[in-house]
């Protein structure tokens, strides 16, 4: 019989369990309040629950029994700090319920994000704005690409409210669940943040009052200064979370203003954004600058070229591989970035509870930062047992910038969208070209493991392969080309269209060009001109390593080992990175651990409970299978460690999903790999 039982208040908030039993007793409730109590209290995990008031409004309540799914709760979900893993990479798990409409679900997970994850949100958003003011210099362009980005999104959420005829609509609903995720992601911050500031304010009157002998005082604002150590959730306003979503897309918007285009299309000039100052400098592009300014400094012309060139020609490595006998599927990928982006969170959505018939893959596993919706590095592990990354490719000539639009979607928002929709590689490339933003211009690589058979011959639309740039959009199906051993990614366009288009030969020289590397000899600048030489696709240094590597790799260890690789200039020997050394202390890590010496650590989407699964613990422990379960954390873990009844991890195909969260003593993070031989396993670290 079903039967609907109150349990009394636990953590302050008082919650109803809907059972499915022949006799449900107050006994039996307790025992799984108290299983999964401790289970959760193993993992050091924050729990949530979204509900929706009769008024319209949002809370965050803490259901305190660390179970996902519940139907009372629109999203519900745990998140780890990162302070408390062995790789710092925090865990986030979020679960909708279909009690409630998509859009509900939607903007509920967003807001129970933004609510949970708030202070490492605050970390990430004060580091990656310094790095885009203070160290790129960037805040006068930064701003002209929010300026961009607020039109972009009116002309998005316009199409949402009235899809264009002819196309379908589907796509423009999720788009919509999509957008909703992402206020309830502002929502959720802030509601954190005003809660946040009355404590202080609190602290404030109850110092005060301390100060007077107890007779009041000033009690202060609670505001605090943008920044402040003693400020764990500053106000961020809607402005703030979009930058951090879009931060891919800015790069590319602000190179685009800067050339000149993406403004009003009607007469091809970005006039109605760009200042005077900008506007001079049309057609050539943050990235193809004049070198009349080489700097005779050589510590300040390597950070000119640093940023210019070096950083902005090689952001990730990626690495699929198949084993010589065909029995095993290897994919590997690394991120490449500044020091100040290493606040880290992994992220597990589970949308099993939206209606809408155009999602194929409901639930996603990713490595991801604070406060952004999407991966980023990209990594995702797709329940439609497609597995996406990229490596970024570069524009080199501002030319290329001229069909930019804001009339579009942005990447951010194509790749989960696409991540939805799709069910295979042709599919997912499909999607991912609607409404070509340029923006963002990576090679992603779509991976299907369903179409994997151990030592058999790969399937067509294995591997799918897909480059953009504005107005230019390639895709192919590159199985072949994984059947002669691997397929390599490491930031130089694949396909000869998009490495032309992309400015590509300017750099090198290639073509008739005279190139950077002609340029800066004839300057007197020569040895700066070496990091842009191998800018070739077959001779780029990461492929020739590759291509000399890849033959051992045949383990999940072995690409450990390659996605790691630096021998710079004898690996090893290198001592971790420390932010406490002389030569980095005053750059921005807000929130960040002084030394990066973590290890690789297994990330699983089911390292909490369901409901259900503790209600089968709790059996055991009626049982006395479980004895003491109730009285303590460790047997607890045991119980989350061998209880066999588990639901499906993201990947149907895959009783071990994991992967391997890396941090090194250079900035590379967010390696991740994974495998499969009859199941799909992984690594990350």
């Amino acid at each position: 019989m079903a039967q609907k039982l109150r349990l009394g208040a636990f953590g302050g908030f008082a919650f109803t369990a809907l059972l499915f039993v022949g006799i449900a007793t107050a006994a039996d409730l307790a025992s799984v309040y108290n299983t999964c109590r401790n289970l959760a209290k193993s993992n050091q995990a924050v729990h949530g629950c979204v509900t929706k008031n009769s008024d319209g409004s949002w809370a965050v309540v803490d259901p305190g029994h660390g179970m996902l799914g519940s139907d009372g709760c629109a999203a519900s979900g745990t998140f780890t700090d990162s302070s408390q893993t062995a790789s710092n990479f925090g865990k986030l798990r979020i679960v909708t319920s279909s009690s409630y409409s998509d859009l509900d679900q939607a903007y509920a997970a967003g807001f129970l994000e933004g609510y949970l994850t708030a202070a490492r949100i605050y970390d990430h958003h004060y580091n990656l704005k310094q790095y885009f003011v203070v160290m790129l210099n960037e805040s006068e362009s930064l701003e002209l690409s929010l300026n961009w980005l607020e039109r972009q999104e009116e002309w998005a959420n316009a199409q949402v409210r009235s899809p264009p005829p002819g196309e379908e609509e589907p796509y423009w609903q999720l788009l919509g669940l999509v957008q909703a995720q992402f206020e309830g992601l502002v929502g959720g911050y802030q509601a954190r943040a005003k809660q946040e500031q009355q404590q202080r304010q609190q602290q404030q009157r109850q110092e005060a009052r301390r100060l007077a002998g107890g007779d009041g005082g000033r009690s202060g604002s609670g505001e605090g200064g943008y920044g402040d150590d003693d400020v764990r959730v500053g106000w961020l306003e809607r402005r703030d979370l979009m930058f951090m979503n879009s931060n891919g897309d800015v790069y590319d918007i602000i190179d685009a203003l800067e050339a000149g285009f993406g403004g009003e299309v009607e007469n091809g000039t970005g006039e109605g954004l760009l200042p005077g100052a900008v506007r001079q400098g049309r057609g050539r592009g943050r990235r193809n600058p004049k070198w009349a300014d080489v700097d005779p400094d050589p510590v300040r012309m390597s950070l000119k070229l640093g940023l210019q060139v070096s950083s902005t020609s090689g952001k990730c490595s990626a690495l699929i591989k198949v084993t010589g006998d065909l029995g095993e599927l290897l994919l590997g990928h690394s991120t490449h970035d500044s020091f100040t982006a290493m606040t880290r969170i992994y992220k597990h959505y589970d949308f099993s509870g939206l209606s809408n018939t155009a999602v194929a893959a409901p639930r996603m596993s990713f490595s991801s930062y604070p406060g952004e919706l999407f991966s980023d590095d990209d990594f995702y592990l797709l329940s439609s047992g497609l597995a996406v990354m990229e490596t970024t490719n570069h524009i080199y000539v501002g030319d290329v910038y001229a069909p930019l639009s804001y009339r579009c979607v942005l990447s951010w928002q194509r790749i989960r969208l696409a991540n939805w929709m799709a069910s295979s590689g042709g599919e997912w490339v499909d999607v991912f070209g609607r409404h070509n933003s340029g923006t963002y211009n990576n090679q992603y690589m779509i991976v299907d493991t369903k179409r994997f058979i151990p030592h058999s011959e790969l399937q067509p639309g294995l591997l799918w392969v897909v480059e953009q740039l504005p107005g230019l959009f390639k895709t192919a199906d590159v199985t072949a080309e994984l059947s002669r051993g691997y397929w390599p990614s490491y930031n130089v366009a694949y396909f000869p269209e998009v490495y032309v288009a992309a400015g590509y030969p300017d750099m090198v020289g290639a073509g008739g060009h005279q190139g950077r590397i002609e340029r800066l000899t004839a300057m007197g600048a020569k040895k700066y001109a070496f990091s842009i030489r191998l800018l070739k696709y077959q001779i780029a240094p990461r492929a020739a390593i590759f291509r000399r590597d890849q033959g051992v790799v045949d383990s999940l260890e072995a690409m450990k080992h390659i996605m790691r690789y630096n021998e710079w200039s004898k690996d090893p020997g290198q001592p971790p990175f420390t932010w406490s050394d002389a030569r980095w202390e005053k750059l921005p890590h807000r929130g960040m651990p002084d030394t990066f010496n973590f290890t690789f650590e297994r990330m699983s989407p089911r390292d909490l409970p369901t409901y259900e699964e503790c209600a089968a613990a709790a059996k055991a422990v009626a049982a006395g299978a479980g004895a003491g379960a109730g009285a303590g954390t460790t047997r607890g873990a045991q119980l989350r460690r061998k209880t066999p009844i588990m639901s499906p991890p993201p990947l149907p195909l895959s009783p071990s999903l994991y992967m391997l969260l890396r941090r090194r003593m250079f900035p590379m993070y967010g390696g991740v790999v994974c495998r499969r031989s009859g199941e799909l396993r992984g690594a990350a670290g």
